[in-house]
């Protein structure tokens, strides 16, 4: 009896141990390293105002602040980006010419789709545009393609709902432009950018 009460105490204690052992710092799943130089294409969108170029950003803050010193190239809308090589559509052809162009052995492309805005308060004035707060469904997807190959290397999305500030109703559609995007819809933003850029991350373990 006492051999068994013995065993167990060296037994909780060696669980112990392990369980008060360092925690190992495990690399990211995806090193940017290889890729040098990053371009980076602002997200396409069928959200109107300053919604896409907040979240673009907050995609780039993400990046430098998982990997310190990634160099990237910011390129503008998919628009700006194409006719700076004379394409029309962003094919294996025109993902080689921006590398080539701008010197860029990557490229961070995305979509924000906003599916759904149910407005939770009061209409403020005129029916077609009014400030409300609203319930908004958006789904984040990005990806990372090598400008030397044009193949896919990386790509994560992810969907949230959130009660969202200061989206204006015009003619029905939703209208982000707040003059403090992170009060506005921050939280919103934080989370789908949190969670596709993970992979970037170091993590313990």
């Amino acid at each position: 009896m006492r051999s068994m009460k013995l065993s167990a105490v060296l037994m909780g204690g060696i669980l112990l141990f392990w369980g008060c052992g360092p925690r190992i710092l495990l690399p990211p799943r995806v090193d940017l390293r290889p890729y040098g130089t990053l371009g980076m294409i602002e997200l396409s969108s069928n959200a109107k105002g300053n919604l896409a170029q907040y979240t673009s950003q907050k995609i780039l803050h993400s990046l430098q602040s998982a990997q310190p010193g990634t160099l990237v190239v910011e390129l503008g809308t998919l628009q700006n980006a194409l006719g700076s090589v004379g394409r029309s559509e962003l094919d294996v052809e025109a993902i080689e010419a921006i590398g080539s162009k701008y010197g860029v052995g990557g490229i961070i492309t995305g979509n924000l789709e906003v599916e759904k805005v149910k407005p939770s308060i009061d209409i403020a004035s005129k029916l077609t545009t009014m400030s409300v707060s609203a319930y908004v469904e958006a789904m984040l997807s990005a990806k990372l393609v090598e400008t030397k190959s044009g193949a896919t290397v990386w790509s994560n999305s992810a969907q949230r709902r959130e009660n969202v500030a200061s989206v204006s109703l015009m003619g029905g559609d939703p209208y982000f432009n707040a003059k403090d995007p992170d009060k506005a819809y921050g939280q919103l933003v934080s989370h789908l950018v949190g969670y596709i850029t993970n992979d970037f991350w170091s993590h313990y373990k």
